[in-house]
């Protein structure tokens, strides 16, 4: 499975295709929706969920003469920047620092 961050591009290619005709057709599916693109490679951003996406190959002039390759995503909600504050006492021997994080 591949792991993202809700927002980020997350890409998808194609390698290693070969036989038939040597002309084809790919057709990108998330789940069972038709995705926009028809090339070996693919990108786009997701909200937060888990999501199935598909390749499929088809041969121009072979009818029923394909392939499928599935991958599943899993997508998180982006992270939050941390907030940080510094105290910070007089500065001497025994000088201390404290932080303090929070958002996250």
């Amino acid at each position: 499975p591949v792991h993202s961050a809700a927002g980020m591009i997350v890409n998808f290619t194609l390698t290693g295709i070969a036989g038939g005709s040597g002309e084809y057709i790919y057709t990108w599916y998330e789940g069972t929706t038709k995705q926009i693109g028809s090339r070996t490679t693919f990108g786009r951003s997701f909200s937060p969920g888990t999501y199935t996406m598909t390749a499929k190959v088809e041969d121009v002039h072979i009818s029923d003469f394909h392939q499928e390759a599935s991958v599943t995503i899993h997508v998180y909600e982006a992270l939050n920047t941390p907030l940080l504050a510094v105290n910070r006492t007089p500065t001497t021997t025994t000088e201390t620092v404290s932080f303090t994080t929070g958002g996250i």
